[in-house]
């Protein structure tokens, strides 16, 4: 399959037999060079290893400056990386390893020209199967990575994560949601402290990608069993986000954000008013406020920020203060919102309410 991918002076055409799905993800990429991989054909021969084809056509496409820019600053190694052998006598290619040595990836020697990949968490046993092929890893990286990350013109070394559309659900039964309504995509597993996750991944458009972690994702304050992520353009997030909070909310299954400190919570609710974010507004409340009670709050943002607000407030101290609820506004902002403890650190906002409908509850 070829790929043109036009730089200002001239055309590129890449032909790919493994990555023609990354290649697709990537196409907005400004330039293509080929490259010819000597030091990693030369390190296979001296060491007398038969390399992946999948693997030597991802080095030979720059992998290894993509994947880099493409993750958290994690280590990938392309051109003399290390052979492992894991206790059940699996011998592979590490090439793979996060920036601070949680976790570690190997791609499996002498399985075929697209081998399975493995994962190990901080490097010791189990070694699980991370994906079927290097291409779905390499794939998977790519999606969950591209659109995560903000890049500026003026220094394209510097990133930083941008917004995503983050939703916490009680139960995984979004999985068939997700499946009926866009295409499913790669899945991959791994191991954490013991725990098993697997993440799915769907799109409904190059530009709108949907991550779901699957696992025990439980705090001590709530039940989370999946954890959504949508990455993509910003305006398309948005849109798509707004759009699963109310697919989800017929099934009862969002979990609302917590908070650790009431300045934490009305920066939350200042940046989706400012925003124009309403229904990730109204979502992050455990009751859903009324239109009347957002343009109540939204007019009390206008005249003077939640944040100038709350500057000098504090949730009520635990144990000397071990009441359950805590509310803040009043007639002076002509809206009211209620926090419900969730443990000694953490709450959540109840709810959002008129001034006179609050008198009423």
């Amino acid at each position: 399959r070829f790929y043109d991918i036009i730089s200002k002076t001239y055309t590129v055409a890449i032909v790919s037999n493994y990555h023609d799905k990354t290649l697709e993800l990537l196409r907005s990429e400004p330039l293509w060079v080929h490259f010819p991989a000597h030091n990693l054909r030369n390190w296979a021969n001296s060491n007398k290893v038969i390399l992946p084809a999948a693997f030597l056509e991802w080095a030979e496409l720059n992998g290894q400056q993509l994947l880099s820019k493409y993750s958290n600053d994690d280590w990938f190694s392309f051109d003399r990386p290390r052979i492992l052998t894991t206790p059940e006598g699996l011998r592979g290619i590490l090439f793979y390893e996060e920036n601070q040595g949680n976790f570690r990836k190997l791609v499996l020697l002498d399985r075929g020209d697209d081998p399975p990949v493995l994962f190990s968490w901080i490097g010791q046993p189990p070694w699980v199967v991370h994906t079927e092929s290097f291409s779905d890893c390499v794939f998977a990286q790519i999606f969950d990575w591209q659109y995560w990350l903000e890049f500026y013109p003026d220094g394209p070394d510097y990133k930083e994560i941008t917004y995503t559309g983050d939703i916490d659900l009680k139960t995984d039964r979004c999985l068939s949601i997700l499946r009926e309504r866009f295409t499913e995509e790669v899945s991959t597993r791994y191991i954490v402290d013991e725990c098993e996750f697997r993440d799915y991944r769907f799109s409904k458009s190059l530009e709108e990608r949907i991550t779901v972690i699957v696992g025990n994702l439980s705090e001590d304050y709530e039940d989370c069993k999946a954890s959504i992520q949508i990455t993509g353009k910003y305006e398309l997030v948005v849109d798509l986000e707004a759009e699963l909070l109310q697919v989800f909310d017929r099934f009862d299954d969002i979990i609302p954000p917590v908070f650790n400190s009431v300045n934490s919570a009305m920066d939350t609710l200042a940046s989706e008013i400012d925003s124009e974010r309403i229904q990730q507004l109204a979502h992050s409340c455990i009751e859903r406020p009324n239109t009347r009670a957002i343009d109540c709050l939204k007019a009390c943002h206008q005249s003077l920020s939640l944040q100038q607000r709350v500057e000098q407030m504090g949730y009520p101290r635990f144990p000397q203060d071990d009441r359950s609820t805590f509310t803040i506004g009043g007639s002076e902002w002509g809206v009211v919102i209620n926090f419900q403890r969730k443990n000694q650190y953490w709450w959540s906002i109840q709810g959002i309410y008129e001034v006179s409908l609050w008198h009423q509850i």
